[in-house]
């Protein structure tokens, strides 16, 4: 699956990086309801990808000159 935030070069000047870290808030709280009927496994799992996607995002936006935001 392709996320917005591992495609940022693409979103339009205008909106960046505001839509960018929207669009991973609502993802990211999204899956965190999620955990709740989750076994510990799955959970560990599911963190695991919350946590790389995270870091992707903030790699994308340093290298377009977003440090700031990150």
């Amino acid at each position: 699956m392709t996320y917005i935030w591992n495609r940022a070069d693409r979103v339009d000047e205008e909106v960046m990086p505001n839509r960018v870290l929207e669009s991973f808030q609502k993802w990211k709280s999204e899956r965190l309801k999620e955990l709740d009927r989750m076994t510990d496994a799955e959970k560990a799992i599911h963190v695991r990808r919350i946590n790389k996607q995270e870091q992707q995002m903030t790699e994308n936006l340093e290298s377009l000159g977003y440090h700031q935001y990150v």
